[in-house]
């Protein structure tokens, strides 16, 4: 199946948070930090050949897989960007996916070794990081569009003190439940997508859907 190529290997918790996007054949989309690309596969084959997906990354090796993923797929709706989050320039879409680097700690079953290299330091250190994407990823959205910040984490740290923090401070973005686009077993009491790998045998993920209004 991967040689031909039928599919790729993703966690379906990925999935889940792709689906959080609620993506349209022919929608535009941005995706940030997306290398190896796997979300960024998944995103171009819901949006189809009439959309098209930004897949913005700027490590130039990651990148570099993503690109050979979308040559192996012939998804020619995948524009790879090397560029940092921050230097984008002033390209918008629809949709938008900040799947950010964390500490990774919903990987444990795959990654035990995270255990042990990571400490509460690197989670501070990283929940500073994570802010300043969020909020450099927010002006991409186009007025009316979504944004989706995600991690593969479960540190409330790293999670929903981020988002409560950016709704905070930007009164443009709203909340939207996770219900409405992801099984009701994986969404918790603040409508934000949150597996639970002990019970739901999936990587621990996290995920927040923000609706950017239209300006008055």
């Amino acid at each position: 199946m991967f040689k031909e190529p039928l599919g790729w290997v993703q966690n379906p918790a990925a999935g889940l948070v792709v689906a959080l996007l609620g993506l349209q054949p022919g929608d535009s989309a941005i995706d940030f930090f997306a290398a190896p690309g796997g979300k960024t596969l998944a995103i171009a084959e819901t949006i189809g050949p009439t959309g098209q997906v930004l897949a913005v990354d700027k490590n130039p090796d990651r990148l570099r897989r993503l690109t050979e993923n979308k040559v192996r797929f012939a998804a020619e709706n995948i524009l790879p960007i090397e560029a940092d989050v921050a230097s984008l320039g002033e390209r918008s879409a629809k949709n938008v996916l900040a799947d950010v680097p964390c500490s990774a700690l919903g990987t444990l079953p795959k990654n035990p070794e995270v255990r042990w290299t990571k400490t509460v330091d690197d989670i501070t250190r990283l929940a500073r990081s994570q802010r300043i994407w969020l909020n450099v990823a927010s002006t991409h959205v186009a007025e009316g569009g979504v944004l989706v910040y995600s991690t593969c984490t479960v540190p409330h740290q790293e999670n929903e003190d981020i988002v409560r923090s950016f709704l905070e401070s930007n009164p443009g973005f709203e909340l939207e439940s996770a219900a409405q686009f992801v099984p009701a077993r994986y969404v918790n009491a603040g409508g934000f997508l949150a597996t639970n790998p002990p019970v739901d045998g999936l990587d621990g993920v996290f995920g927040a859907r923000l609706r950017r209004r239209p300006s008055a």
